[in-house]
């Protein structure tokens, strides 16, 4: 070959290394993807967006595409991508959906890459909250929330009326009220139907002796006694007045507005309920946060609590980098901005990461209630179950379908199903 040959030879051998460079660099790359439905707020959506970006840049051979739902759409966007066959990596959900999403087949066990080092990492209770009865891990736990009984101080102390603890103390309180003038001292609203529903019911699954985790895999009969006596116990509150009249159409916004300016004495509400009510109006030192009344005399009864967190799809490529994500949004610098800055604020929302205990009188009430609380309910078997329940629950409350009916409709729903 002459040497003008070569000449022309070595820029173009030059520029093909650096061609086959860049494509293997592409190539290295691993893109995972990373469902959730945290869009309600804006910082929340950003949230994952900026912890991504930190994510990248420690990890540049790994990349986390975020793909944003809404809270109701994304188990139907979900399952269609499965369909599709192009589902993303990870997914944002609850613990109490975990039943859900085994049955569908979807969910990767990820028992093995919890080390001991990172088990060390999280609060007490809260693993064993998303550990299935085979001694399964399927979910990274990122938040832990609970639904106690909210309440005006100043109402309260205005009537010398004392937080009621049972059933007794929790009629005469309302009872006292409603001759005070508050036609209806209790707040609910149609999103929170069901976690009201949940909350009694799991008292009458104490009373009876049923594993609630069997409630979440289809296991329970729905007509049974324990189901029908919740229903009853449910209506006889809203018979008594207690429960505001038209709750199931109140819409979310409406119901605390209600709340936080003083028409209602007491409502149910999740921790970020306290801030959202401040935002209404409604001053932090004027709430009250304490376990909601036992209502069946059991000694140890089961409350209601939520694990929010991220399991990672069957299928994906890359499981040890998507695990390798998860993780580091339960460690504390991670759980610190979402707490501090997207999730809480000053009194921080209570989180899975030992190093981040708030002190505050709303957060020890909250996690108090971890220690017996269970995220496995009666919704978390199947979305059709809800979609049942907010069709009836105002044909219930107003006798148009006594609780039996409503729990035979539910139980012939439950068969067609089958359990998980």
């Amino acid at each position: 070959m002459s040497r003008l040959n070569w000449r022309l030879m070595v820029p173009l051998l030059v520029i093909s290394l650096v061609l086959s460079f860049c494509v293997t660099g592409a190539a290295e790359r691993k893109v995972i993807k990373f469902m959730h439905s945290d869009t309600e707020k804006p910082e929340r959506a950003q949230y994952y967006e900026d912890m991504a970006a930190i994510f990248e840049k420690a990890n540049p051979t790994i990349d986390v595409q975020i793909i944003p739902s809404t809270w109701a759409a994304i188990q139907q966007n979900y399952l269609t991508a499965v369909a599709a066959g192009d589902p993303p990596d990870m997914m944002r959900t609850y613990a109490e959906q975990i039943p859900f999403y085994l049955g569908k087949g979807v969910m990767l066990d990820i028992t093995k890459y919890f080390t001991l080092a990172w088990r060390s990492q999280f609060n007490p209770g809260i693993l064993d909250i998303v550990t299935t009865p085979d001694k399964k891990i399927y979910s990274v736990p990122q938040v832990a929330d609970a639904v106690p009984l909210n309440y005006h101080k100043e109402i309260l102390a205005k009537y010398n009326l004392k937080v009621p603890t049972d059933k007794a103390s929790y009629y005469e309180v309302m009872d006292v009220l409603k001759t005070k003038g508050y036609e209806n001292p209790m707040q609910l609203h149609g999103s929170m139907s069901d976690d009201f529903f949940n909350l009694i019911c799991l008292q009458f699954v104490a009373r009876d002796g049923v594993k609630p985790v069997d409630l979440a895999y289809g296991k329970v009969p729905f007509n049974s006694k324990t189901i029908v006596d919740t229903l009853k116990q449910y209506k006889e509150l809203y018979d008594k007045g207690y429960l505001a009249r038209n709750f199931w159409s109140v819409g979310g916004t409406d119901g605390r507005m209600g709340y936080s300016q003083g028409k209602y004495v007491f409502k149910m509400g999740w921790f970020w309920d306290v801030y959202t009510h401040r935002d209404m109006g409604m001053p932090l030192e004027n709430q009250g946060a304490a376990s909601f009344p036992n209502l069946v005399g059991v000694k140890n009864i089961y409350r209601l609590v939520s694990v929010p967190g991220f399991f990672v799809t069957k299928t994906s490529k890359y499981p040890a980098e998507c695990v390798k994500f998860l993780r580091f949004l339960s460690e504390e610098e991670a759980q610190k901005a979402a707490s501090s800055k997207y999730f809480g604020g000053e009194l921080g929302m209570p989180m899975v990461n030992k190093k981040l205990v708030y002190p505050s009188e709303y957060t020890q009430i909250y996690t108090a209630q971890f220690k017996n609380g269970t995220a496995y309910n009666i919704f978390g078997y199947d979305p059709q179950i809800a979609d049942l329940w907010t069709a009836n629950v105002s044909a219930i409350m107003l006798g148009q379908k006594t609780p039996e009916q409503f729990a035979g409709e539910w139980e012939a729903l439950r068969l067609r199903l089958g359990p998980h």
